[in-house]
C-alpha cells in the first residue's frame, strides 16, 4: 500500500473517531446536565415558592366550585328582656261583656272574666333553635368568578413555566460558566508545568556555563506569572461552582461535573430561528390576563340579571325554654334579587375594566415587539460566538505549529529562549481564547433557546 493511501486511510479513521468523540461526549454532556436541570427545579426555592402560588389558585378555583353547593349552618339563639315598647290589647273590654251574657242566659259561671293583655315587644325567655339552609339557584356571578379563577390556574402555570425556562437558561450558564473556568485551570496547570521544567534547564545549563543568569531570571518570573494567573483562575472556578450549587440549592461544596470542551456547531448553526416569539410563557401570560378582564367585563355588564336562590328552615322555638308538639318549625322559600340602581357604580367599573382591557393589549403588543427584537439579538450573538469559536480554532492550530517550530528551533539554537517564551504564551492565550470561545458558543445558544422556547421543559 502506498504512503499517501495508507495517510488518507488514517485521515478518514481520525475524522470517524473524532466524530464519534463528540458525539459521544454531548451526549453525556446532554445527560449529566438534564440531571443537573430536573435537581434545580426539585430545590430552587423560587421554584417552590411559584409551586405553592399555583397551589392556591387550584384552591381558589375548588372554592369556586364549592359556592354552587347548599350551605347549610347551625344556629342557636337565646333571647330575654322586659320594658320597652308595648301594646296593649282589650281582650277583657272586648270578651267580659259577652261572658256576662253568656252565664246569664245559661244561669250558670262557665264563661269567667278576663283582664285585658299588655303584650311588650322584647321576648321574655325566648329560643330559637334550627338549620339554615341556602342553595344559589341562578347566579351569574359564580359562574363568572369560577371562569376567572380557572384562568388564574393557567396564569399560575404559566408563571412556573416562565420561571423555569429562565432558571434553565441560568443553570446551562452556569455549568458553561464553570466548565470553562476548570478548563482554563487546567491549561495554567500544563503552561506551569512547561514552565518550571524551562526554568529547571536553565537553570542546569547556567550551572554548566551554557547559559546566561538572565535565562534564569526569565525563567523564574515566567513560573511566577503563571503561578499568579493558575490562582485567579481558581478562584474564578470556585466560584463558579458556588454559584452553579446556588442555583440548584445544594451544599456549595458539592462537586460538579464538567461539560466535555469538544464542540460540534453543525447542530447549533441549524438552531438558529426567525424572530417568532409566539411560544413565549410571557405572551401566554398577556392573552390569558386579557381573558381574565373579558370575564370580569362580561360580569360587570349582567349587573341587572335577576340572582336566584333558596333557603329551608328546621329547628325549635318556643318561649319559657317549651320543647312540645308546637316547638318544632320549618320555612322554606324562594328569594330573587333585582339590582335596580346603585348609583352609576357599575357604569364605572364598567369603564375602568375596558382601560384595563387597553393597558393589556398596549403590554402584550410592546412585549411582542421587545421579544422579537431579544430572539433577533440572541440569533447574531449565536451567529458571531460560532464564528468567533472558528477563528479562535484556526489561531490555536497556528499558534500550536508556530510553537512546536520555535521550540524544536531553540533545542537546535535557532531561536531564543525569549522568542520560546513568547511561542509559548501565544500558544497558551490561543487555548485559553479557543477554550472561552467554545464555551460562549454554547452559553449563546442557551440565549437562543430561551429566547425562542424552543426546547421543551423537563416536568
Amino acid at each position: 500500500m502506498s504512503t499517501v493511501l495508507i495517510n488518507l486511510r488514517n485521515l478518514c479513521l481520525g475524522v470517524l473517531l473524532t466524530g464519534s468523540i463528540t458525539a459521544f461526549s454531548q451526549d453525556a454532556d446532554e445527560a449529566l446536565l438534564q440531571g443537573y436541570l430536573q435537581t434545580a427545579f426539585n430545590n430552587n426555592l423560587v421554584l417552590q415558592q411559584k409551586n405553592i402560588g399555583m397551589d392556591k389558585a387550584l384552591l381558589a378555583l375548588k372554592s369556586a366550585n364549592a359556592l354552587f353547593l347548599p350551605s347549610v349552618d347551625a344556629t342557636a339563639a337565646y333571647q330575654t328582656g322586659d320594658g320597652g315598647r308595648y301594646i296593649n290589647l282589650p281582650i277583657g273590654d272586648l270578651l267580659n261583656p259577652v261572658y256576662s251574657t253568656l252565664n246569664q242566659m245559661t244561669g250558670s259561671s262557665a264563661f269567667p272574666q278576663v283582664e285585658n293583655v299588655q303584650q311588650s315587644f322584647l321576648p321574655n325567655n325566648f329560643y330559637d333553635v334550627k338549620l339554615h339552609t341556602t342553595l344559589p339557584l341562578f347566579n351569574t356571578d359564580l359562574l363568572y368568578n369560577r371562569s376567572i379563577e380557572s384562568k388564574k390556574i393557567q396564569l399560575s402555570e404559566l408563571e412556573v413555566l416562565t420561571y423555569k425556562r429562565e432558571l434553565m437558561k441560568e443553570v446551562k450558564t452556569a455549568w458553561y460558566s464553570y466548565s470553562s473556568a476548570v478548563a482554563a485551570v487546567k491549561i495554567y496547570e500544563s503552561t506551569l508545568v512547561l514552565a518550571q521544567e524551562g526554568e529547571r534547564v536553565n537553570t542546569v545549563l547556567e550551572t554548566n556555563g551554557k547559559a546566561l543568569p538572565a535565562a534564569v531570571i526569565r525563567s523564574k518570573a515566567e513560573v511566577a506569572s503563571v503561578s499568579a494567573l493558575l490562582e485567579e483562575a481558581r478562584r474564578n472556578a470556585d466560584n463558579a461552582r458556588l454559584y452553579f450549587n446556588f442555583l440548584l440549592n445544594v451544599n456549595p461544596e458539592s462537586p460538579v461535573s464538567t461539560a466535555s470542551s469538544s464542540l460540534n456547531t453543525q447542530g447549533i448553526s441549524q438552531s438558529v430561528s426567525p424572530a417568532d416569539p409566539s411560544r413565549r410563557e410571557e405572551l401566554q401570560s398577556l392573552s390569558r390576563a386579557l381573558e381574565v378582564r373579558e370575564t370580569v367585563l362580561r360580569m360587570q355588564r349582567s349587573f341587572s340579571i335577576p340572582q336566584v336562590g333558596a333557603f329551608a328552615d328546621f329547628g325549635l322555638q318556643a318561649d319559657n325554654m317549651k320543647f312540645d308538639e308546637q316547638s318544632d318549625y320549618y320555612l322554606v322559600g324562594v328569594q330573587m334579587n333585582i339590582p335596580l340602581f346603585r348609583g352609576m357604580g357599575n357604569r364605572h367599573k364598567i369603564a375602568q375594566t375596558k382601560l384595563d382591557m387597553k393597558l393589556t393589549q398596549l403590554k402584550q403588543e410592546e412585549t411582542r415587539n421587545a421579544l422579537q427584537l431579544s430572539i433577533t439579538a440572541a440569533n447574531n450573538r449565536l451567529s458571531s460566538a460560532i464564528r468567533s469559536w472558528q477563528a479562535s480554532s484556526r489561531q490555536l492550530e497556528a499558534a500550536e505549529s508556530y510553537h512546536r517550530l520555535v521550540e524544536k528551533g531553540y533545542r537546535e539554537g535557532v531561536f531564543s529562549f525569549i522568542e520560546m517564551l513568547d511561542a509559548r504564551n501565544q500558544q497558551m492565550n490561543a487555548r485559553l481564547q479557543e477554550n472561552l470561545m467554545a464555551y460562549k458558543v454554547r452559553i449563546a445558544q442557551a440565549d437562543l433557546e430561551r429566547e425562542t422556547a424552543a426546547i421543551s421543559l423537563p416536568q
